[in-house]
């Protein structure tokens, strides 16, 4: 299989665009606040985020394992994209707020 056909097929794709969840945290959405909970960096990535509040959202890529979705209200939230619940809620927003979902990934 070659570049592109693998690259047109993982667009194709949505579950092989999410990592495979992990224990070191989990990430979901009640009452329009987005609530991330850290377990592996004594809660540093711990975070609540009320999207009413949301001004804007990228990808973050600090390396090959390290990706992040950066979500600004004010504060700056880094949420893993190897939470549990992650999908549920990047799905979530996406629909809310319209992502070009080709260009995040």
């Amino acid at each position: 299989m070659n570049f592109l056909d693998r690259f047109l097929g993982e667009l194709n794709n949505t579950d092989d665009r999410f990592p495979k969840p992990t224990t070191a945290g989990d990430v979901s959405i009640e009452n329009n606040t987005l609530i991330c909970t850290d377990y592996k960096d004594k809660g540093m990535r711990s975070c609540v985020v009320n999207l009413d509040d949301l001004q804007y959202v990228y990808i973050k890529v600090v390396n090959y394992k390290e990706k992040y979705l950066f979500l600004f209200d004010h504060h700056q939230n880094d949420i893993p994209i190897n939470y549990k619940g992650f999908k549920e809620v990047y799905t979530q927003l996406s629909e809310m707020f319209n992502f070009d979902d080709i260009v995040f990934f």
